[in-house]
């Protein structure tokens, strides 16, 4: 029999029993192991049985997937492996006769008290021989099998050795625990190696010359510094936050519905991208833009045109190219003249920027002066041709769509361009199931209808709504909280960011941070948003203003992991995330 252990905050342990081919997980209901946290996407991932083993699957999370505190996209599970999906944590079981997991999830813990009984007197035996070297073995008979077991048991050993040929950089991996520990853990096994054999870590030394002199004194200085900790979130007692009106509250509850039926009309032509799905739609309730990252073919194009009819507003696409010019997005002036008059006068002709919703496909693949060209309008919703002022069409979004890959004739988009985007949406791969259903779909004869859900002017209603969204200070403080400790200046700052960061996030991040959370509260039918909000959208508003070092990069390390790692490190009580 096959399961997953969950364990409660109160030590309760829950089994779930796998099917016998294997489990969708996610937070919507129609998963086979529904989870109802904000932190797990709404298929968020899957358990199959394939070629004779398990194997757990990421779908495009939004918080990732962990084996044994290691982020996977596939990877084969094995009896006792530790899962996390978002914030949620249990323990794959295989197998009947293995212990039950104490409460913190240290399953490995178990097997070797049980199993590993021979590496245990091998020191008492040692300091006993040394103490007196004269004394019989057959004195304790009841040592004796153990101490036979001990001489003959080599393989214990071989198995104890791999522990200590771990990576030697476990700061750089999406794993690393809070700085503080790590040191400790590597200097006890080699505290009580010297106590006897101080040539032991002699090894260990031989890499010290590479370190640089700055790095050392950093080193110290980290070590004689007091170790980091959170800041706290102070709640203001009685402080209640101020009623929404009437009319706002009907909006709210009038936009969940809408928000599920968007959902449903969606996913008859884009199968899959759940949460890319709702990270699109908080961006548009935002009044933000939002850059898709993914491969070619994941539908990132489809999305946003199918979004445009759903929505009912103005749609335009632009491919981008290297031969664009900024006069071919915003426009340009005509010299034209009048066949009766003859007077010439020039008319303003508009570009493709004249819309409600922006498609700048493969934005990276137009020289910087014209990437140039829509700053001014993402940012202040207007552009300006030669001395003249043109203020774009309301409500007004850019989504743009980037290929991660191919790097060849394409041009960085510049670090103030990127801020400008609200999101920084990864867009993955989809799972076998939904790729065999888009097969199914796109090759067969029938063509899924779109209705139309909502229009431009009820857009800018429920955009000022969001900006409505009463949030208590706590919730700023937090997210004022994540956008500084990104900052490796900052006091606020853990040390994992001070060596791994080289530029943190400015105070857009904040902004963006409490303007997405708000309208996700209200896209779940909420009238405040809360620190759960504020997680959520964590990553797509931090990702592209986390720039990490070259040692970081050079040690597989992304921006991602560093914000994930904040969030592990920065997570509030529970009773603040209401």
């Amino acid at each position: 029999m096959t399961k997953l252990i969950f364990r409660a905050a109160n030590g309760d342990a829950q089994d779930v029993v796998l099917p016998e081919l294997g489990a969708t997980i996610g937070r919507s209901p129609d998963n086979t192991v529904p989870i109802d946290e904000p932190s797990v996407s709404g298929h968020h991932g899957s358990i199959r049985f394939e070629h004779g083993e398990w194997w757990v699957r990421d779908n495009g999370s939004s918080n990732g997937t962990c084996v044994n505190d290691v982020e996977v996209k596939e990877s084969v599970l094995k009896d006792g492996d530790r899962l996390r999906f978002g914030s949620i944590e249990c323990v794959f079981a295989s197998a009947p006769e293995l212990p039950v997991p104490v409460a913190d999830f240290a399953v490995p813990a178990a097997p070797v008290a049980d199993f590993a009984v021979p590496a245990a007197p091998v020191v008492p035996e040692a300091v006993a021989a040394e103490s007196n070297p004269v004394q019989p073995v057959v004195a304790e008979p009841a040592v004796a099998p153990v101490a036979a077991m001990a001489a003959a048991a080599p393989p214990v050993e071989a198995h104890a050795k791999p522990e200590l040929k771990l990576p030697p950089k476990p700061a750089l991996k999406p794993g690393w625990k809070l700085p503080g520990k790590t040191p400790v853990a590597a200097k006890a096994p080699e505290a009580s190696a010297s106590a006897k054999v101080p040539e032991t870590p002699a090894p260990a030394k031989a890499a010290e010359p590479t370190v640089p002199a700055k790095a050392k004194d950093r080193a110290e200085a980290k070590s004689a510094a007091p170790e980091w900790k959170p800041p706290v979130l102070e709640v203001v007692k009685d402080a209640a936050l101020p009623p929404m009106a009437d009319d706002d509250v009907a909006l709210i509850a009038e936009l969940k519905n809408r928000y599920l039926q968007i959902k449903e009309q969606l996913a008859n032509v884009v199968i899959g991208q759940t949460s890319v799905v709702e990270e699109v739609l908080v961006a548009v309730f935002s009044r933000g833009h939002a850059l898709l990252v993914g491969v070619p073919g994941l539908a990132k194009t489809l999305l946003i045109s199918t979004l445009a009819r759903v929505l009912d507003l103005g749609f335009k696409r632009v491919q981008f190219t290297p031969d664009l010019m900024p006069s071919d997005i915003t426009g340009t002036d005509v010299l034209e003249e009048d066949k009766v008059s003859g007077v010439r006068r020039f008319r303003f002709v508009k570009g493709p920027i004249f819309t409600n919703m922006l498609l700048a496909d493969e934005i990276n693949r137009t020289p910087p002066k014209t990437q140039a060209a829509l700053l001014e309008a993402m940012q202040e919703h207007h552009i300006t041709v030669g001395s003249e002022t043109y203020h774009l069409d309301e409500p007004f979004f850019v989504l743009a769509t980037q290929n991660p890959i191919e790097q060849e004739g394409t041009y960085p988009l510049p670090e103030a361009q990127m801020d400008r985007f609200m999101f920084n949406i990864v867009v993955d791969y989809p799972s076998a199931e939904e790729e065999s259903r888009i097969i199914s779909s796109v090759t067969g004869a029938t063509r899924p209808s779109l209705d139309k859900l909502l229009d431009g002017p009820t857009v800018i209603k429920l955009q000022d709504v969001v900006r409505r969204v009463p949030v208590a200070p706590h919730v700023i403080d937090y997210a004022r909280n994540l956008a500084r400790a990104t900052r490796p200046k900052q006091p606020e700052a853990p040390d994992f960011v001070r060596e791994m960061v080289g530029w943190g996030a400015g105070p857009r991040a904040g902004i963006s941070l409490i303007q997405a959370a708000k309208a996700r509260a209200i896209l779940h039918g909420r009238h405040h948003a809360t620190t759960a909000d504020v997680s959520a959208v964590a990553l797509p508003v931090l990702r592209h203003r986390v720039i990490t070092t070259f040692a970081a990069e050079a040690s597989g390390v992304k921006s991602d992991d560093v914000v994930r790692m904040l969030l592990q490190a920065m997570k509030p009580r529970e009773d603040l995330e209401i």
